[in-house]
């Protein structure tokens, strides 16, 4: 059992959350889910302080881990729900079969795997997803099915076969023209190969305080580690099975950092602005791309709060 109130990997996060979250309540309890590939996942779970009125699934984007999004949770845990918050594949104290082998569709199959087990009938389901997660909330809830997931509400929303998208998470301008299309071309070479994720995305940009910023890139459980060029190459070529346009599964609320100095609010609006089932756009003040500063959770507040609410008045 990990006790992630030890844990410097996590503890020196603390600093940077909002006051009442940063309390014995941040700290989740700890539960491992095994998967059908042989993945032993590891999940942060912020119990309900009483009977939950709805379950929440907190997901991380790449160079994260599920305790960094921690506020989230005890969010949750302020309107009655229930939180967790999975380290996905690659990332935290989740354990793989093999680690150059992680690719995206792990994610999806992971965190669809997950929100299956913590299902209950007539308990709302929502997916809340940060930078990456936000797109993999949708795939996951697509996945599932129209009526499963209640809400999904993302911090950015990208889509990595439109060339916007795509130059917005590179590191460098080259990679997009030359890097991205050589490594499909050279999969069968380049697939397994760990890489810093450093060397593939502008982490500096993560937080706007630089010390915050610095302490994302350099975590041994998220941005620190190496991933396999499979995991961005299976990454861009992703096809989810539908359009914004055919979107059917669930409502959707746009929370986005009101500075986020990573991925503007444009591209992400353009994908909302594309979507036929109800939306919501939310600002959250005061922050940067990874929301944790006091001024987002406000923001985020209103966010969760529209995406509980009963879909028939949506």
């Amino acid at each position: 059992m990990i006790n992630n109130m030890n844990d410097p990997h996590v503890e020196r996060y603390r600093p940077w959350m909002p006051a009442e979250f940063a309390s014995p309540l941040v700290d989740p309890v700890n539960d491992w889910v095994d998967l059908s590939d042989g993945t032993t996942l590891h999940v942060h779970r912020h119990p309900a302080p009483d009977e939950a009125t709805a379950t929440i699934v907190v997901l991380h984007g790449g160079g994260g881990h599920g305790r960094m999004l921690a506020p989230l949770g005890v969010l949750a845990q302020h309107l009655g729900a229930e939180a967790l918050a999975p380290d996905l594949p690659g990332y935290g104290h989740t354990v793989v079969p093999d680690r150059r082998a992680v690719r995206y569709e792990d994610w999806v199959s992971a965190v669809a795997q997950l929100a299956t087990q913590v299902a209950v009938p007539g308990r709302p389901l929502v997916l809340v997803g940060a930078s990456m997660g936000g797109r993999l909330a949708l795939d996951v809830a697509h996945r599932l099915g129209p009526g499963v997931v209640q809400s999904a509400v993302a911090t950015c929303l990208l889509d990595p076969r439109r060339p916007d998208a795509a130059a917005v998470v590179a590191k460098h301008e080259l990679l997009v023209r030359f890097g991205f299309p050589l490594l499909q071309a050279s999969r069968r070479l380049t697939d397994r190969r760990l890489v810093p994720i450093r060397w593939l995305a502008p982490i500096d940009a993560i937080a706007n305080d630089p010390e915050l910023a610095h302490t994302c890139a350099t975590d041994p459980l998220g941005a620190g580690v190496s991933v396999p060029l499979g995991f961005l190459r299976s990454w861009l070529d992703h096809d989810p099975g539908y359009e914004p346009a055919t979107f059917q599964a669930c409502p959707v609320v746009l929370a986005h950092p009101g500075d986020d100095r990573w991925t503007p609010l444009e591209v992400s609006r353009t994908f909302l602005d594309e979507m036929t089932v109800p939306t919501e756009l939310v600002l959250l003040d005061g922050c940067g791309h990874f929301p944790v500063e006091p001024g987002a959770m406000p923001g985020f507040r209103a966010a969760l709060e529209h995406a509980l609410r009963p879909v028939a008045s949506a």
